[in-house]
């Protein structure tokens, strides 16, 4: 199978504050796209003002010819604040031809056309969907994306706190997930190469402007959700290895407890945000098994009650070469010879070079406390900007 007929599964992955919630669609498709006319200057929303604030009124989603869109999905990546709200201006859906319909309904004036979404006010992600998940063209979806608005909490600690809004199209079998204010994207690539040509393959793509690499996992809520996608029995090559000549190359230098850098001890990632980051040390002394994960990054390696000990804990360099990072087919780690041919999981989104479409919005200005309070209101006119702390204040007189 050529590598452009691949069978994919593609997978967004992410979290807001530490925690996500993912959103399925069925059946894989390969395709890209883009975004463009985000206006992506920072926005102001003033609590002076009223009503809510168009995010993007003249945004296009442009596909690559083969791309279509069964889910669109709009949140608040970063700095949500509870009481944010995203929703639809009736006046900009009417300008094509739309309207609500009740129960979170679209309709297309003149048409059979039914489009449904959902606001999850924990997570601040909006999904807009037909009743049926059938796919269209990017340039169906403007048509509501342009109407999108964006309300802020009446809390005042709200105020002066900016909020990152981003949005990610979801083609037929793609999943989305916010990690870290950010979505990334996984495809299970299931071409079988062996670990170089793996990596140099997944360094070569891209997704809705998000760089391919091998999959780094830095978390067992990350593990677990790319195991879940994942057939029973497939092996895979995740983006680690502990080959000292491939640090050396990647970060200019041995790693600078190692000496030489003649030792294979030090397992690091190749690509993303944790590039060239090491995450686990293996075990120096005889026999050779085991070892310790890093601060702050997370491990998941094998243990086989299979094997004889020491030999039963992962990595243990058992044979020559095993200098690179396999899933086995359960969620678990394992180092392998790279010469061994497996599928791939292909990880997207992170990186430095990456174009992500989002919006920065910052909220200031009078709030509901001051709402409240007339004769506070009429300071709004000389004070650009109340600070939050002395809102605070206010509210305890």
């Amino acid at each position: 199978m050529s590598d452009v007929n691949a069978c994919w599964i593609r997978l967004f992955l992410g979290v807001a504050v530490a925690v996500g919630t993912l959103i399925s669609a069925p059946n894989p498709i390969k395709a890209n796209g883009t975004i463009s006319n985000l206006d992506s200057s920072m926005k102001t929303y003033h609590r002076g003002d009223t009503g809510e604030l168009l995010i993007w009124p003249s945004i296009s989603i442009n596909g690559d010819g083969s791309t279509t869109v069964v889910t669109v999905n709009v949140a608040i990546v970063d700095g949500g604040v509870s009481g944010d709200t995203l929703s639809f201006s009736p006046t900009k859906l009417a300008e094509n031809g739309w309207s609500v319909s009740g129960n979170n309904t679209l309709v297309k004036d003149g048409s059979s056309s039914i489009v449904q979404y959902e606001y999850d006010p924990t997570t601040f992600e909006m999904k807009i969907h037909t009743s049926t998940d059938a796919a269209h063209s990017g340039g169906f979806w403007a048509q509501m994306v342009r109407a999108i608005t964006f309300t802020p909490s009446p809390f005042m600690e709200s105020t002066n706190t900016d909020r990152t809004i981003e949005i990610i199209p979801l083609e037929d079998g793609v999943n989305a997930f916010i990690y870290s204010g950010i979505y990334h994207v996984y495809d299970f690539d299931t071409t079988t190469r062996t670990w170089s040509n793996s990596n140099t393959n997944a360094n070569s793509l891209t997704y809705w402007g998000r760089h391919g690499y091998l999959a780094t996992i830095t978390s067992g809520q990350e593990n677990d959700l790319i195991r879940s996608v994942t057939a029973v029995g497939a092996q895979r090559w995740l983006g680690g290895s502990d080959n000292a000549s491939l640090y050396t190359t990647l970060n200019g230098s041995a790693h600078p407890a190692d000496g030489s850098g003649a030792t294979d001890n030090w397992w690091f990632w190749l690509g993303g945000p944790e590039r060239g980051k090491v995450f686990f040390k293996d075990n120096p002394v005889s026999p050779y098994t085991g070892g310790t994960t890093m601060a702050g990054y997370y491990s998941n390696w094998n243990t086989n009650a299979l094997n004889p000990a020491p030999n039963n804990v992962e990595p243990n360099g058992s044979f020559a070469g095993e200098d690179y990072l396999q899933m086995v087919d359960t969620d678990a780690w394992n180092d392998l010879n790279g010469t061994q041919s497996l599928a791939s999981f292909i990880e997207y989104g992170g990186s430095s070079t990456d174009s992500v479409s989002s919006v920065r919005i910052k909220v200031i200005g009078p709030n509901a406390f001051l709402n409240a309070f007339p004769c506070l209101n009429n300071l709004y006119g000389n004070v650009p900007m109340f600070d939050s702390v002395l809102l605070r204040e206010w509210r305890l007189l």
